[in-house]
């Protein structure tokens, strides 16, 4: 006798689950370094890391450049550095491995939640997610917004399971230490939440039946105020925040009315993934022909984050990840939709349906590891041999002096790539104090050619020569 087809789905889901993280893992382990995009703000949280961590002479809150940089409270680079301490492993290595961590809460909570809203949506949510190049760039690299956004799915799964007080505190528990690592991250979630509660109010119905709700979102906005307060009282940093700089992460009026604003949001979304784009007819027969209720809180909340943080999103292309996810879980409700109608097809003994359907699973077995592997990375997988000679050069030298014309004056990204601070300087400022210069500091990197530099090269323990640098390294 046929078996259902929610059957079938259900025996092959375990197999694809398995492909699909394996798929995350296979490239997750490929990144060997920090890369672009965005390396200025892999650098300062990398910074965090070696400060808890105790590495050469930095300490926490302080950057590459030996200044502190607070952008948000540190809570997951200290966790990173203990955990390297209690593994004995390199730091680089225990962020990859807790980003999997992570990762995989983001990949079984999403699941959750695309179950809960809609059954056999979430075999499509996890392709979405596990085949993105956006997640998997951000989720191997050092980067605060992974634990953040992991807290906040957390959260949200919860709350959308349970209405027990102690499962109400904790998820709002979450929320609060989400806010205080990124506060823009938990604020989609508290969005997408509360338009939906406000859809499902039934007229008649006294709102104070939902006044539980205010626990989570208000656990929310303490920890978005504590990390303002922190960054701002107690740490005494100058760092452009709500209180400090709104403009910073506001912007203006005119910017959300821009044509670049709306086409810049268009083209992320799909740039995330490209098989959304297969997604759009079940989720336009969704809206229109389905619940419209049911996708306006994705709308709202997806919309809230670019509209609220302009100037954030179109600049670092990280805030998005969680409207993202959630844009993944709304579009597995369309690839959702176009299944189901085979499903009907086959629990009716429609034999050609019911070999769709198998071949169908099988691509996206298949598919799942190939496109991955192959699809264009958004960073590289390995840093050059240049720089990783001159970080295992300077293992024991605490300070370089950085000859360079091209960075930003602000840009840590150098220190990122040898784990070393630094001190910038103009090529036109060394060349004409040369000799001091060289008598007073043991390392020197120039990003360029410095002809003076080649001349002491008999005097150097290490002189290397490559990528279009020089580096240069005497003796204590």
């Amino acid at each position: 006798m046929m078996q259902k087809a929610s059957e079938f789905f259900n025996n092959e889901r375990t197999i694809i689950i398995l492909l699909l993280v394996a798929s995350f893992y296979i490239v997750g382990s490929s990144y060997a370094d920090i890369s672009e995009p965005h390396l200025w703000r892999k650098a300062d949280a990398y910074s965090q890391i070696l400060g808890w961590a105790g590495f050469k002479d930095f300490v926490p809150f302080q950057n590459f450049l030996g200044k502190t940089a607070v952008y948000d409270i540190p809570v997951y680079e200290y966790l990173i550095a203990k955990l390297s301490a209690l593994t004995f492993s390199d730091l680089l290595v225990t962020t990859k491995y807790l980003n999997l961590f992570f990762f995989l809460v983001v990949a079984l909570t999403g699941y959750s939640i695309s179950e809960t809203l809609r059954q056999e949506t979430g075999i499509y949510y996890l392709f979405l997610l596990c085949t993105s190049r956006f997640f998997l760039h951000y989720y191997a690299a050092p980067i605060p917004d992974d634990m953040s956004l992991a807290l906040s799915m957390a959260g949200l799964a919860i709350l959308l399971k349970s209405r027990n007080l102690k499962f109400i505190v904790l998820a709002g528990a979450l929320w609060l230490v989400a806010a205080l690592i990124k506060s823009p991250i938990p604020f989609i979630f508290v969005v997408f939440f509360s338009t939906r509660l406000l859809l499902q109010h039934v007229r008649g119905t006294a709102l104070s039946s939902h006044a539980w709700a205010a626990i989570p979102i208000s656990l929310a906005l303490v920890g978005a105020i504590a990390a303002e307060r922190g960054r701002m009282l107690i740490m005494s940093t100058n760092v452009g925040g709500f209180a400090q700089d709104p403009s910073f992460y506001f912007g203006t009026l005119d910017r959300r009315f821009s044509l670049e604003f709306w086409t810049t949001m268009t083209h992320r979304a799909f740039s995330a993934n490209r098989a959304l784009a297969a997604c759009v007819p079940g989720l336009v027969y969704l809206t229109f022909r389905g619940s419209f209720r049911t996708v306006l809180p994705f709308a709202v909340a997806f919309l809230s984050g670019w509209l609220v943080f302009a100037p954030l999103y179109l600049q670092s292309d990280y805030y998005q990840l969680p409207g993202t996810i959630l844009l993944f879980i709304v579009a597995a409700m369309g690839a959702q939709i176009s299944a189901e109608f085979l499903m009907k097809k086959i629990d009716a003994g429609d034999t050609s349906a019911w070999k769709l359907l198998r071949a169908r699973n099988l691509v996206l077995a298949v598919l799942a590891p190939l496109v991955v592997i192959y699809m264009p990375k958004l960073g590289e997988f390995h840093g050059t041999s240049f720089s990783k000679s001159v970080t295992y050069a300077l293992r024991d030298v605490d300070h370089v002096m950085f000859v360079d014309d091209q960075y930003l004056v602000t840009d840590p990204a150098i220190g990122a790539q040898i784990a070393t601070k630094f001190t910038r300087i103009s090529t036109v400022a060394f060349e004409g104090n040369c000799a001091s210069l060289i008598a007073a500091n043991r390392a020197i990197l120039v990003n360029g050619y410095s002809a003076c530099l080649a001349k002491y090269k008999s005097s150097a323990s290490t002189f290397i020569e490559d990528d279009g640098k020089q580096f240069y390294l005497r003796a204590k």
